[in-house]
């Protein structure tokens, strides 16, 4: 099953997208944390930008966003793919916003980037990835070191807000606001679907 065999009768509507979207994920969490075994991660979610094990997952959030980003280029010319793999993109940013206690709320509303942006702004794969580098780089409790780093909360939070930024940017260049809810609400389903299946 993927998006191709969804139809969605009730979009969301464009004015709420980053609490639909979040509130959605939030369902997803639910049931994927028990399958990879990591409910810890959500007990308390604010302690997890300071904790090695924390930052691990962040990271891990980080880096299966990324190579959603690289998934999506490697589809740029087929154009269904294309925007499942951005979608697949936002799945994984937003529930390592879940992760890092950041809310619907912290980030910049998705119409309001596509709205603010110029028309002919061109596809570039390459910055939301370099952006999510650096927020990767405020996490400096790697699991062989010894003694702890203390993280500069306010430059993660603002580098993460950057991030989500630049891959709603991209998403621009392939879908509109109400494209990006309804493509959003038909891989819900599909992971809903693959979960339900044991896939």
């Amino acid at each position: 099953m993927n998006v191709n065999d969804v139809s969605i009768t009730t979009p969301i509507p464009v004015e709420n997208l980053n609490e639909a979207i979040f509130s959605k994920q939030k369902e997803l969490v639910d049931k994927y944390k028990i399958i990879e075994g990591i409910e810890w991660a959500f007990q308390y979610p604010s302690q997890n930008i300071s904790t090695s094990s924390g930052q691990k997952l962040i990271k891990d959030f980080l880096w299966r966003t990324t190579e959603e980003i690289c998934e999506a280029y490697e589809a740029k010319d087929t154009p269904a793919h294309l925007k499942e793999e951005l979608i697949d993109a936002i799945h994984f940013i937003v529930e390592g916003a879940i992760i890092s206690d950041i809310g619907p709320n912290d980030l910049a509303e998705i119409k309001d980037i596509l709205l603010t942006e110029p028309e002919d702004f061109d596809a570039d794969f390459f910055y939301p990835i370099y952006k999510m580098g650096l927020v990767g780089n405020t996490l400096k409790n790697k699991t062989w070191k010894q003694t702890q780093v203390k993280t500069d909360k306010a430059k993660f939070k603002v580098l993460y807000k950057e991030a989500w930024v630049e891959l709603i940017r991209l998403c621009k260049c392939f879908m509109t606001t109400e494209e990006i809810g309804e493509y959003y609400l038909k891989k819900n389903a599909v992971n809903n679907f693959r979960i339900e299946s044991e896939y």
